[in-house]
């Protein structure tokens, strides 16, 4: 298996109509918050949930990179990916590949077999035609409540293991 590494190309786009939400769950009024301050935990908690469980609720792009030895296919390390953006092999020429749903996963299917290093541009996230499961954006207000309730803790780790979140976050996984 290919080692493999990723990075978002930009920030997470948080609606207002998200951060309404979010204010609603926490029972805040319209005056007792500031959005901004809102939306900053909603991005933290998406990203930690995309690290653990490799699902990515806001779409984006993403440039994979992976070092492949006489390999023709590369298992992708977010989920659900939308379409291939750009293919560049270390050498620098452009290889042109299939995306293949397999099971639960994606998969990128050069063609051939590859030895080296392959740079992958994905775009990866949930959309309309395609929604995250309902327990997904649960597990983000979970996170995010969190990081709210103890945005003036001096603690660098939790100190409570949350077993509700556990179980969500076993379920997400993209194994």
């Amino acid at each position: 298996m290919p080692l493999t590494a990723y990075t978002r190309l930009s920030s997470y786009p948080v609606s207002d109509e998200l951060t309404g939400q979010f204010a609603a769950h926490l029972n805040l009024l319209a005056g007792e918050y500031i959005p901004g301050e809102l939306s900053l935990f909603l991005r933290s908690a998406a990203s930690f949930l995309e690290r653990e469980t490799g699902r990515v609720y806001f779409p984006g792009e993403y440039k994979v990179l992976a070092a492949m030895q006489r390999e023709s296919r590369l298992v992708l390390p977010v989920y659900p990916v939308t379409h291939l953006v750009e293919c560049v092999l270390d050498s620098g020429n452009s290889l042109p590949g299939a995306l293949v749903y397999d099971g639960g996963r994606y998969l990128f299917d050069a063609g051939v077999r590859i030895t080296g290093s392959i740079e992958l541009t994905v775009a990866a996230g949930y959309t309309d035609a395609f929604p995250a499961p309902e327990c997904y954006l649960a597990a983000i207000f979970a996170v995010a409540a969190d990081l709210y309730e103890h945005r003036e803790s001096q603690s660098e780790r939790q100190l409570y293991d949350n077993k509700t979140l556990k179980f969500i976050l076993d379920n997400l996984r993209c194994y």
